[in-house]
Parts: structure tokens; C-alpha cells; sequence
């Protein structure tokens, strides 16, 4: 198995990291895909090759995300949800971005995973 996983950001698509050595898992960017399913499934069943009961950050750092690719992460979310016992999810949002942190909340109170909310320190 790979120890590392990166996907480089495109205009449309985020940045992706994924360590399966530190148990973390990376989004950063803006997610706008036409065809999100495409890009998403490319990376998000690595995820649940981690070790079921072993410690997962998933760490999200977006800027702005379409409909199909909010569909695809609440759909890793609930299977997170469902599937492991440890996970942690940080998200990070602008100071004035009330929409994104507001997203993080809902995604929140969807899934019941445990979330931290953090501004971002650019």
C-alpha cells in the first residue's frame, strides 16, 4: 500500500492529501467540477482503507464547493460516520465567510461527527 496520496488543485478541483502512515486526510481548495462524481471517486474510497479503528483527521480547507461535490462529501461523511470509530473533522473557514462556516455546520449536525471549527490564518 502507498503511503501518501496527493491530487495538485486545480481552478476547479482542490488540493487532495492523503497520509495513510499519520491517519490524515487533506482537502484544500475549491471544489467545481462539471462532473464531480469523476473527480471525487478518484480519491474518496482510499479513505476507507484506513484501519477502521485507528485515529482519521479529515481536514477541510475550502474555499467554495458546487452542489454534486456537497453531495459527495456528505456521502464520505456518512460513511465515516457509520464505518470508523475515531474520526475528527477540522474545518477551516475565512474570518467574514459565514457561508462556508455555515456549511461546516451543517455538515455537522448531518453526520454527528466530531467537528472544530477554525479561522483561517493566511
Amino acid at each position: 500500500m502507498v503511503e501518501t496520496l496527493f491530487i495538485d488543485q486545480t481552478y476547479e478541483t482542490p488540493e487532495v492529501q492523503i497520509d495513510f502512515v499519520q491517519g490524515v486526510f487533506s482537502i484544500k481548495g475549491r471544489s467545481i467540477p462539471e462532473k464531480a462524481d469523476k473527480f471525487w471517486d478518484t480519491f474518496s474510497e482510499e479513505i476507507f482503507k484506513f484501519d477502521r479503528d485507528r485515529e482519521l483527521e479529515f481536514i477541510l480547507n475550502l474555499e467554495y464547493l458546487n452542489i454534486s461535490s456537497s453531495k459527495k462529501l456528505l456521502h464520505i461523511f456518512y460513511k465515516l460516520n457509520s464505518e470508523f470509530k475515531n474520526v475528527k473533522v477540522t474545518w477551516y473557514y475565512e474570518e467574514n465567510d459565514e457561508d462556508m462556516y455555515e456549511v461546516g455546520r451543517d455538515y455537522e449536525h448531518m453526520s454527528t461527527l466530531p467537528f472544530e471549527f477554525k479561522i483561517n490564518k493566511i
